[in-house]
Formats: C-alpha cells, structure tokens, sequence
C-alpha cells in the first residue's frame, strides 16, 4: 500500500523525503525505510536537487512501469486519474488509499 501511494505520488513529481513523509502522513523513519526498499527494487533512485543541501526521489521507467500495473488493476475511476484531481482531491484520494490498505 505504501509503496503504490509513494510511487503514485512521484509519479507526479519529484519530492524530498520530508515532503513525501508530509504528503503521505507518515513519520520520516517510516517513509526512509520504504524509500530504500523501492531503491533497492530499482523503483525509484535519489537525484541532487538545485538546492544542493536536499535530494529529490524520482520515478525510475520501471517504477512507473510497476504504477502503471498496479492503476490496470483497480477501476476506471483509479489512480491514473487522480492527477487530474486537484491537489486537495489528489491527498483525500491518497489518504483513503492509505486507508484501506492498497
């Protein structure tokens, strides 16, 4: 579930780890964690930022190949639309994924 809201959510854009942390409502030792792990399975990968104090994460191709396997999944009104959502609509729709679990 947290994997598909993280990716979902870079899918986006590029965000830091605090940022994603904020978005996602989670603490920033969960969300390190969960970020390695997709690193590790070549989801995603950390890029320099124009600050260069901060580091984005970033979508790789097969992490958006994986969120694009996961959206043929769920229903016509699933994730591959929400970034059609505004941005209040884009947190609720995250947050009630990170609800039940997906």
């Amino acid at each position: 579930m947290l994997k598909a809201v993280t990716l979902a959510l870079l899918t986006q854009q590029n965000l830091t780890i605090s940022q994603l942390a904020n978005q996602i409502g989670t603490t920033l030792s969960t969300i390190s964690e969960k970020v390695k792990a997709l690193e590790t399975e070549n989801l995603i990968k950390k890029i320099k930022a124009d600050d260069p104090r901060q580091t984005l994460v970033q979508v790789t191709s097969q992490g958006k190949k994986y969120i694009n396997s996961f959206t043929k999944k769920l229903p016509t009104t699933g994730i591959d639309q929400a970034v059609n959502l505004t941005r209040k609509e884009s947190d609720l729709f995250l947050a009630l994924l990170n609800k039940i679990k997906i």
